[in-house]
């Protein structure tokens, strides 16, 4: 497993294996990032919703009772 083409990191003591855990963190920190970025998205799309409602400017069917 030589990922930089017979670069040494001997001397910043980092091993492969270092680099392969680095390489999980960081695909895992991306990944809960990224379901924050869509949780905020739908809580914020939701709340328009239910702005709207409150306003009554919503048509829309919920659980099949429709808007006044």
């Amino acid at each position: 497993m030589n990922f930089f083409h017979g670069y040494s990191f001997a001397s910043a003591q980092i091993t492969d294996l270092h680099f392969f855990f680095l390489l999980i963190f960081s695909c895992l920190y991306i990944k809960i990032s990224f379901v924050a970025c869509s949780w905020n998205f739908l809580f914020h799309t939701y709340n328009i919703y239910v702005d709207n409602m409150k306003k009554g400017t919503s048509r829309l069917l919920l659980h099949g009772i429709a808007e006044p």
